[in-house]
């Protein structure tokens, strides 16, 4: 499937997955420091939008990271799973931008094979 796809496609995926596993380098390099981590994602997210805007992109961001927090919220409520350095409700402040970044390069990824 992947040898069907145009060259600005592979580029545009692999580029997504190197976002992403930034965004999983940064969280697991410094997630003792919950403000550095929210920094570094934070300048991850701006840079991407720089470069790389499309107008549905802060949608995708935001619910994504919605969605994804009150996931959380509600797993380490109930108790299935807590966080080793939480800040707030139980979660580490850099969840919310940790999951926005990771539903909208997901959906990206899906968007290139859809078209």
């Amino acid at each position: 499937m992947f040898k069907k796809l145009k060259k600005h496609q592979k580029r545009e995926i692999i580029r997504e997955f190197l976002i992403l596993s930034l965004c999983l380098f940064l969280v697991i390099l410094f997630w003792q420091n919950n403000i550095l981590t929210l920094i570094l994602l934070t300048t991850l997210y701006i840079t991407r939008t720089i470069f790389w805007y499309k107008p549905r992109d802060h949608t995708l961001f935001f619910v994504g990271g919605l969605i994804g927090t009150i996931i959380e919220l509600v797993l380490t409520t109930v108790g299935i799973y807590n966080f080793a350095n939480p800040t707030f409700f139980n979660l580490p402040i850099w969840i919310p931008i940790s999951w926005a970044i990771g539903s909208l390069t997901v959906m990206k990824i899906v968007l290139v094979f859809i078209k």
